[in-house]
């Protein structure tokens, strides 16, 4: 069975620094509503529950995510050499292969997931924000889990990274690690100071 992809929304035309507040808060209402829909979706594609501590469930995610990956169809073959522009000059490079858009349907589930736990483990140290930092921050105008020092967490950004990992380095990278990301990331975004953690 084909993965579920996600259905695109008209500010994903234009570049997010050039976002309306309109359209930030159309992006932010879209993705919310996709938050629990689509993380019970994963969790059920992997034969997973919420049943368990997050930190546990994340390890049992990353476990089953090699074998939902090996169904084939997360990622796109290279497009060949591609122009790129690197400190002010063009080169060609091949990027090799990419995520297909199963794979960043996937990627985004991956984040949203991360992102949930982390709410609900949270409450009240967190809450879903629109990140506005200044023009060209990476996770400005889209959806963040902002912890009370401000602290943001992009689901998106997170869970293309880890897709990338898993998808295109064909099994995790030694850098995923579902439940330690999970920990880091909840004391960034707690409350509590960082000293004596």
């Amino acid at each position: 069975m084909p993965y579920p992809l996600l259905n695109k929304i008209a500010p994903f035309e234009k570049s997010r620094d050039d976002w309306t507040r309109a359209d930030a808060n159309e992006v932010f209402g879209w993705l919310m509503s996709l938050l629990e829909p689509r993380t019970d979706g994963l969790l059920d594609r992997l034969g997973l529950h919420w049943r368990q501590p997050a930190e546990a469930l994340l390890g049992d995610v990353e476990t089953r995510l090699p074998a939902l990956v090996s169904e084939g169809g997360f990622s796109t073959a290279s497009r060949g050499p591609q122009e790129i522009e690197l400190r002010g000059h063009v080169i060609q490079q091949d990027l090799g292969p990419e995520l297909s858009a199963a794979g960043e349907a996937l990627g985004a589930d991956l984040g949203l997931l991360m992102g949930r736990a982390l709410h609900e483990a949270l409450p009240r140290d967190t809450r879903w924000v629109i990140g506005s930092h200044g023009r060209g921050y990476v996770s400005r105008n889209v959806p963040v889990l902002q912890g009370t020092r401000r602290v943001e967490f992009d689901p998106i950004l997170v869970g293309l990274n880890i897709a990338r990992g898993v998808v295109l380095e064909d099994g995790p990278p030694g850098w995923v690690d579902l439940p330690t990301l999970y920990r880091t990331w909840s004391v960034n975004l707690s409350a509590a100071p960082l000293e004596g953690r």
